[in-house]
């Protein structure tokens, strides 16, 4: 793995985040969109008629891991953030926040930083190199 891989988790893992989010808003619907018909009277039953019960575990299911998933995307994030900062250069430093963590285009980088994008994406090379240099062994 490249530096740019190993930078580019944080979007990665706050999307799996996201999506794992989604499926409890779903299955949250579904749960509260399940009725009980109580004007038949059952004698005799084969098979799990508990719908209700059902779909709350399937809820409580997405809710842990929907929080599995948000709590892998901070601790990576932060662990990142941090590697970002101690990387010695406050330009490269700015450049790899902005564009992996702020996810700001090229040309939204050179508008914030006052450079030209050519001079970024320069920058970003470079900052990415240093980056591998520092930290390879801890991603590799």
């Amino acid at each position: 793995m490249r530096a740019k891989e190993y930078l580019s988790q944080i979007e990665t893992l706050e999307r799996k985040a996201h999506r794992a989010a989604l499926d409890v808003n779903k299955y949250r619907q579904l749960a509260v969109s399940i009725g009980i018909d109580t004007s038949k009277e059952y004698v005799q039953s084969s098979g799990d008629k508990d719908t209700v019960g059902n779909a709350v575990i399937k809820v409580l299911d997405a809710e842990r891991e929907a929080e599995e998933h948000v709590k892998r995307y901070v601790e990576r994030k932060k662990i990142i953030i941090r590697q970002i900062e101690e990387i010695g250069s406050q330009d490269y430093a700015d450049v790899l926040f902005y564009r992996y963590v702020e996810y700001m285009t090229f040309q939204d980088l050179a508008s914030v930083m006052h450079y030209s994008e050519r001079q970024i994406y320069r920058m970003h090379d470079k900052a990415l190199a240093v980056f591998d240099e520092k930290y390879n062994a801890f991603y590799a």
